[in-house]
C-alpha cells in the first residue's frame, strides 16, 4: 500500500553551532524538524522524513527521532551548487516509485530548489523561503552575472512550482506576481510553540535576574553582527543612557563576534547562548523592548521575515522595535511594537514604547493569532492535503 509521505530536504550552516554527531538532534535538526514535528502533532495521516546532505559522513545513515525518519546522505561541495548529494536524487526516485510523496524544500530562492523542481516536475513540491531573496534582486545588488543566470533558471522552474510558503510580505507579493495567488501562502513556514515560552510577571522576572524595577531593559538575542544591526542597537543604547536608567542585554554572543568589543565598551551586559525554553523567557519577561536595527540592507530586510526571537519575545508580552516588523500583519502591528524605517525613527520608536508600556501588554495574543504553532501547522496540513489530492495545480483554489 502506498504511503502519504512528506520528505523535508534541508541544509545546515557549517559556520554556526550545531549538535554533536552522537546526538539525536544531529539528525533531528534545523527548522525543518520543527515543521515536521508540528504537523505530526496535529495530523497522523502523513509519514514525515527529514533528509539532509552532510559532508561529515561517508555513507548514508538514518535514525528515527520523535517518530520522524531522519536520513543523512554523503555530500560534497561543488562550485555554484554548494553542498550537494547525488544520493538524495537517487533515493527520491525510489520513493516516488513506492509512495505518494510531497517534497518539502527548505531552501527558498536557491539554485538547489530550482534543480529539485526541474528534476521532479511531476512530484508535488512545497518550497519554503527561510529568508533568502530572489536572484534578480541579488543581481541588482551585486551585478554578478551568475545571479542573472540563476534568475533565468528560476523563470524556467516557475512552470512546475506547486506551492511557495513565504518569508514575509514582500516575498508574498513577488511570488504572487510570478505564479499567482493560489500557489502562494499567506503564512510563514515556521510556527512558534508558545506553550514552551511561558511568560512570567515583570516584577518576578527582574527579581530572579536582580534587575531594579525602575531600570529600562533593552534585549537582543543572536550574534553581534551587522546583519541584525547590532552596531545600531549599541549606538542608540549609548544615547538612551543620557535620558533613562537603561541597560542593554545581549544574549548569544561570543568574543569573536564583530561588535563584541563595541558592546563591552558601551557597558552592555553580554551573555552566551541560553536555553530557549527555560532561560530566555525570563529575560524576555524582564525586558521592556526587544530590538533589531538593520537599515543598511534594504533587500535583505524586504525578504528576511520578522525573525524567531522577536516573536518569542512577544510571547512573553514584551514589544518589539525592529524594521522587520513590516512583515507583521498591518492591522495588528500597533499592538506588538514599532517598525522604524531609519535610525531616527528607531530611537524615537524605542522611547515611545518605553513610555507607553500599556499599549503593548497583550503582545502574546497577537503573536499567537498569526504565528502560533497550531495555526501554521494546520495551514501547512491543508496545503499537503490539496497537493496530494491533485487539486491545487488546476483548481485555482486559494489556500487560506
Amino acid at each position: 500500500m502506498m504511503m502519504n509521505k512528506i520528505i523535508h530536504i534541508y541544509g545546515r550552516d557549517y559556520n554556526s553551532y550545531f549538535p554533536k554527531i552522537e546526538s539525536d538532534y544531529y539528525f533531528y535538526a534545523g527548522w525543518a524538524s520543527n515543521v515536521a514535528g508540528n504537523v505530526l502533532t496535529y495530523s497522523k495521516q502523513f509519514k514525515m522524513e527529514l533528509w539532509r546532505p552532510e559532508t561529515e559522513i561517508s555513507k548514508p545513515v538514518s535514525r528515527i527521532v520523535k517518530d520522524v525518519n531522519c536520513r543523512l546522505f554523503p555530500a560534497k561541495t561543488y562550485p555554484l551548487l554548494g553542498i550537494w548529494s547525488f544520493g538524495i536524487i537517487k533515493a527520491l526516485k525510489s520513493e516516488i516509485m513506492n509512495n505518494q510523496i510531497i517534497i518539502h524544500l527548505h531552501m527558498g530562492h536557491d539554485i538547489q530548489a530550482y534543480i529539485y523542481i526541474l528534476l521532479f516536475r511531476k512530484t508535488p513540491k512545497v518550497i519554503v523561503n527561510c529568508g533568502s531573496y530572489p536572484p534578480v534582486f541579488s543581481f541588482r545588488k551585486t551585478k554578478n552575472i551568475k545571479f542573472l543566470l540563476l534568475h533565468l533558471l528560476f523563470k524556467i522552474a516557475l512552470k512546475w512550482y506547486d506551492f511557495h510558503i513565504i518569508s514575509g510580505i514582500n516575498d508574498r507579493l513577488y511570488m504572487i506576481s510570478m505564479i499567482g495567488e493560489n500557489k502562494v501562502s499567506d503564512f510563514t513556514g515556521i510556527g512558534i510553540d508558545f506553550s514552551k515560552i511561558k511568560p512570567i510577571g515583570k516584577t518576578e522576572a527582574r527579581k530572579i535576574l536582580n534587575i531594579p524595577s525602575e531600570t529600562k531593559v533593552l534585549v537582543y538575542v543572536g550574534q553581534l553582527y551587522k546583519t541584525k544591526g547590532v552596531n545600531n542597537i549599541i549606538s542608540v543604547f549609548t544615547r538612551l543612557k543620557e535620558k533613562f536608567e537603561v541597560t542593554l542585554i545581549l544574549i548569544g554572543a561570543s568574543k569573536e563576534d564583530p561588535f563584541y568589543n563595541m558592546a563591552k565598551e558601551a557597558g552592555a551586559t553580554i551573555l552566551p547562548r541560553l536555553n530557549r525554553d527555560t532561560e530566555l523567557p525570563v529575560y524576555y519577561s524582564a525586558a521592556d523592548v526587544y530590538l533589531m536595527a538593520n537599515f543598511e540592507d534594504s533587500i535583505e530586510l524586504d525578504f528576511a521575515g520578522i525573525g524567531i526571537s522577536p516573536l518569542e519575545c512577544m510571547g512573553c508580552n514584551t514589544p518589539v522595535v525592529s524594521p522587520t516588523l513590516k512583515h507583521f500583519p498591518f492591522d495588528d502591528l500597533q499592538h506588538v511594537g514599532k517598525s522604524p524605517e531609519n535610525m531616527a525613527d528607531f530611537e524615537l520608536n524605542i522611547i515611545e514604547v518605553l513610555e507607553n508600556p500599556d499599549r503593548y501588554k497583550n503582545c502574546r495574543d497577537y503573536a499567537l493569532k498569526y504565528f502560533g504553532v497550531e495555526v501554521i501547522a494546520k495551514k501547512t496540513i491543508a496545503v499537503y492535503d490539496k497537493l496530494l489530492n491533485n487539486q491545487l495545480k488546476y483548481s485555482g483554489d486559494k489556500i487560506a
